[in-house]
Order: structure tokens, then C-alpha cells, then sequence
């Protein structure tokens, strides 16, 4: 059931359009989002801060899912207009959404 709810969030995330409404069904109220460029405290602060960031026309390939107990992690190459990014996230899922992601990644492609 964990993977299952990933598997969504990255579906919804990486589409051609990306749905923010549905990808904020997936999450908790109290929804955290930790990565190297990018923090936030509740889903509607996430949302928000990815509406700002314009999300649509990434990709990800090579996706390997390992899931313990309530946690996914999820391997995969973040395919970006100027290049690729080995990227790793990790899901925390309470109640059957996500209520946390860490995500880890070298970001200085992002910033050049």
C-alpha cells in the first residue's frame, strides 16, 4: 500500500501537466518536505512553493522503490532541460498519505 501511494505522488508530480491539486490529496495536513534547496512545514506551504517553482517538464527515469514498514525509498534520475540528477527521496506514510519526504540530491546543477 506504501509503494502504491509513491508510485501516485510520482505520477501525479512528473506528468505532462502536473496535477497540484491531486498531489495535495496525497499528502497530510502536517506534511513535511525537506531537501537541499527547498523546505516546508505543511502541505499547503509545499504546494504552494511548487506552483512558484513551475514543476512542469521534469522527468524521472530509472525509478527503484525499496519500502520498510510506513517508509519508501525511491531511486531515480531527475531528468532536467540541462542535465540529469542522481536523486534520492525517502516517503514517511501515515493514514495512507504521505506525511513527510526528504529528498537528497547534489542541487549545484540547479544553481549554475
Amino acid at each position: 500500500m506504501e509503494e502504491s501511494i509513491v508510485r501516485e505522488y510520482f505520477t501525479t508530480f512528473f506528468g505532462a501537466e502536473p496535477d497540484l491539486h491531486a498531489l495535495r490529496e496525497l499528502l497530510t495536513d502536517d506534511f513535511c518536505f525537506k531537501g537541499p534547496l527547498l523546505e516546508s512545514t505543511s502541505a499547503d506551504e509545499y504546494i504552494g512553493q511548487l506552483k512558484g517553482l513551475g514543476i512542469g517538464g521534469l522527468k524521472a527515469h530509472n525509478l527503484i522503490f525499496a519500502t520498510h514498514d510506513d517508509r519508501v525509498a525511491v531511486l531515480y534520475e531527475l531528468v532536467m532541460p540541462f542535465g540529469t540528477i542522481s536523486t534520492t527521496e525517502w516517503f514517511w506514510i501515515r493514514g495512507g498519505k504521505i506525511s513527510r519526504i526528504e529528498l537528497l540530491n547534489d542541487p549545484r546543477p540547479l544553481i549554475r
